[in-house]
């Protein structure tokens, strides 16, 4: 997200060789002294830390940090089998409780729930920095159990971190189930490990934020479904589909995008299609 927000930052404050994403690190560990830890600190905290560090006025600030906001709403989108799993829970009478661990403002979370399709006219809400508590500690586990008037064998908590969603969890006798993230999934792959990580497992190994971009929006399409088995052995999972949206449509979609970008910096009206075959490169 900081590597994307990077160039628009740096016009904003009209600095070309700036590092948004380090100095964004920097801010956020200024904030934890300014909100007393990583548990209370706000993004209002994060960019009061940021215009300090950097010398910049308020007004520069606040466009950065609303545009952090603006590029969070645009690019988060849903996990659609999360999103059958809360209409089946819907359909089944269940109430439904939102939970999470963010220095993102709860009027923000509810703006982004509500653009994926939630309705939260129907269920609560509980924001770790607006509580001071969070799963990671156990405490905003503690304050739902007590604020709901619930025992911990009532509740199901779903999640996809190890720690924060299920050990906390656990500790205090609270159901869990664990959705591991399509990213995870995707690398468990071994031929994925071979051409993206040099065989490692470590997903830092991907520095370019073209490939970051890419292997997300395809690990988050082919892994969307934790139960549905992936191949090990096989890149594409044995699926066509696959092969045309992983493979051939990153080719295809990348050809189509040069050819565009070419027909604009040479005022160039007029594209004919010589070729014995690929038929489908013209349909793109």
């Amino acid at each position: 997200l900081f590597l994307m927000m990077q160039n628009d930052v740096r016009k904003i404050l009209k600095s070309r060789y700036l590092d948004f994403k380090a100095l964004h690190s920097i801010a956020e560990s200024e904030a934890n002294k300014i909100d007393g830890s990583a548990v209370s600190r706000t993004l209002d905290s994060v960019y009061k830390a940021f215009a300090d560090i950097n010398v910049i006025s308020n007004t520069e600030s606040n466009k950065i940090k609303q545009l952090e906001l603006d590029y969070e709403l645009k690019l988060c989108y849903r996990r659609e089998f999360v999103y059958d799993l809360y209409k089946k829970a819907i359909e089944d009478g269940k109430e439904v409780i939102f939970i999470t661990d963010t220095s993102l403002p709860q009027f923000f979370i509810e703006k982004l729930l509500e653009k994926n399709g939630y309705n939260l006219k129907k269920h609560d809400i509980y924001v770790s920095c607006h509580l001071k508590k969070a799963k990671f500690q156990g405490t905003l586990f503690e304050h739902v159990l007590n604020e709901k008037n619930l025992k911990s064998s009532q509740i199901v908590h779903i999640g996809d971190n190890k720690v924060s969603d299920i050990q906390k969890a656990k500790e205090l006798g609270i159901k869990t189930i664990f959705l591991e993230k399509p990213i995870d999934k995707f690398f468990q792959n071994l031929p994925n490990q071979s051409i993206w990580l040099g065989g490692e497992k470590n997903i830092k190994k991907i520095k370019s934020l073209p490939q970051s971009i890419y292997l997300g929006i395809v690990a988050n399409k082919m892994c969307d479904n934790p139960l549905t088995p992936y191949n090990q052995n096989n890149l594409f999972n044995n699926s066509f589909y696959n092969l045309g949206f992983y493979g051939l449509g990153a080719l295809l979609f990348s050809f189509a995008k040069w050819i565009c970008e070419q027909t604009i910096k040479n005022n160039i009206t007029n594209i004919y299609f010589f070729s014995r075959e690929g038929e489908i490169f013209k349909k793109v």
